[in-house]
């Protein structure tokens, strides 16, 4: 076989193993398949019984104070709806809230919207996310969700490296001054852009013929060489 067939041979195998290997794929956390009661009953917040799950993600929450009582709503209508359904602590105390992938997987978050969970200045105050990285280690961003005469959400971007993560937490505080971290802001969360890599069906397959080739490859040129 001539040499120049050999190299197109290299560079076919080359190009297989540069193909692309895997695509993103993106999960907003929006809360609008929550099934709210109707407008006008109760307190317009819906509780969500255990943890909230949806798209491959789950979140839990434990409160802070261990006497405390805690439970996951979603805001649906009221003063202190947002015009978008969004999650929140029901809590007297603060709490502790942990976002991973119940499979064990890995991911990433792009953005994120804030509030407070009701128009006051005591559940004002600053927010911090911590990210738990897959291969070891923390990245932490804090926000700090301003008091609003009525309700409202804010977008929030999170800077490039909460990537990689197995999970990711947070605290708030509790409206007033009863329990511990006061300071700290009571949020309703809304609009978690979430993303994660994954391979493309036959990827595995497409490298694997990839390597062969380039084997095949390197053996022709030895034999090549050898004449």
């Amino acid at each position: 076989m001539r040499v120049s067939a050999i190299h197109a041979i290299a560079a076919g195998c080359t190009l297989l193993l540069a193909a692309p290997v895997a695509s993103s794929q993106t999960v907003v956390l929006d809360f609008e398949e929550v099934a709210c009661p109707p407008p006008g009953t109760g307190s317009g917040g819906y509780t969500i019984s255990g943890n909230y799950t949806f798209g491959g993600y789950s979140i839990a929450t434990t409160a802070v104070a261990s006497t405390a009582t805690v439970g996951q709503a979603v805001w649906c209508s009221g003063p202190n709806f947002a015009g978008s359904q969004a999650w929140f602590v029901n809590h007297v105390f603060s709490s502790t809230s942990r976002l991973s992938r119940p499979d064990g997987g890995w991911f990433g978050i792009e953005s994120i919207s804030l509030g407070t969970v009701v128009p006051s200045p005591a559940a004002a105050g600053p927010i911090t996310f911590t990210g738990t990285l897959m291969q070891g280690g923390t990245v932490t961003q804090t926000f700090n969700v301003p008091h609003t005469p009525t309700a409202t959400l804010s977008p929030f971007q999170f800077d490039g490296g909460f990537v990689n993560l197995s999970a990711l937490e947070w605290t708030t505080g509790s409206t007033g001054t009863q329990g511990p971290n006061p300071d700290l802001a009571n949020v309703q969360i809304d609009n978690l852009v979430l993303t994660r890599t994954v391979p493309e069906p036959g990827t595995t397959v497409l490298v694997m013929i990839g390597f062969v080739c380039l084997l095949g490859g390197r053996r022709l040129r030895a034999t090549a060489a050898g004449h």
